[in-house]
């Protein structure tokens, strides 16, 4: 019997929003069941389908379970909250040996969970809070998971897992900002990078980007940094436009990364089909 051997992979991951109501978590899904009767068995059979195939649930409550049961209750309650309000948005490394997985998972979200819901009307005017990286291996175990995962060699591996490690232990300064005092700011519109502002999928992204940018990485033909690279910019070149128009950026790039749009090398009518949704 050979050896087991070890899987390396670098990438992103994204759960939907489930508000705590019947519904898809998916736009055209939400406005078919809009109109055909509950009850239906047809419409019951095929709702069991979208939760059993595609990971949607009738009820955000399924996942806020899911989350007090994988971590500390102070932070898992709070995050599961936000990401069923919101959707959430994280960058992950993971090593695989047969069934013995060791993964790191680091998303962006406001330094105070609680403190954020009481400031609804300011982020929506474009205002902000602190904001800080939280362990987010809680995302893995949720059934509305889309993930993109590169696979790569072990010494990359072993370079984002440490950035994914200091962000969760709040060392990194890899989103430190000369015009920010302090660490990144948190907000819903008027995001720029340039001024340290973020929500949790321009950060996510922005990470990824900066590492390997490292002098480690920049002009290295590792295996995986191409395919990584390239994922990586085609989601900010998709983000891009969203944030310069005030737009929500967790559903589209979620709906993108469900058709695959981020691993084409010609995205095409796939780029048509995330945006026209928009």
């Amino acid at each position: 019997m050979g050896a087991i051997m070890e899987m390396y992979s670098v990438g992103f991951i994204a759960v939907t929003s489930q508000k705590l109501s019947l519904q898809a978590s998916n736009k055209d899904l939400d406005e078919y069941f809009k109109n055909i009767p509950e009850k239906d068995p047809e419409t019951v059979h095929f709702m069991k389908y979208c939760m059993r195939t595609l990971g949607y649930q009738a009820c955000g409550v399924y996942r806020f379970f899911r989350y007090m049961k994988t971590g500390p209750l102070d932070n898992s309650v709070m995050q599961a909250l936000a990401s069923i309000y919101a959707g959430h948005f994280a960058i992950f490394a993971e090593k695989i040996k047969g069934a013995d997985i060791n993964r790191t998972v680091a998303g962006f979200n406001p330094a105070s969970l609680s403190a954020s819901m009481f400031s609804t009307t300011a982020l929506k005017q474009g205002g902000s809070v602190e904001g800080e990286w939280y362990d987010d291996k809680e995302m893995f175990e949720d059934p509305s998971r889309r993930v993109i995962s590169i696979p790569v060699s072990e010494s990359v591996y072993r370079i984002f897992r440490d950035e994914i490690d200091a962000l969760k232990n709040k060392s990194s300064k890899i989103l430190s900002s000369r015009n920010l005092k302090g660490g990144p700011l948190y907000g819903w519109y008027g995001l720029d990078e340039a001024k340290g502002k973020f929500n949790c999928v321009t950060a996510g992204i922005a990470v990824v980007l900066r590492i390997l940018s490292d002098n480690r990485l920049e002009n290295s033909r590792e295996h995986g940094i191409d395919d990584l690279s390239k994922a990586a910019k085609r989601m900010n070149a998709f983000v891009k436009p969203l944030v310069e128009d005030g737009k929500g950026t967790l559903t589209p790039v979620l709906n993108a990364m469900q058709i695959g749009l981020f691993l084409c090398d010609n995205p095409g009518s796939l780029f048509r089909s995330a945006t026209s949704a928009l």
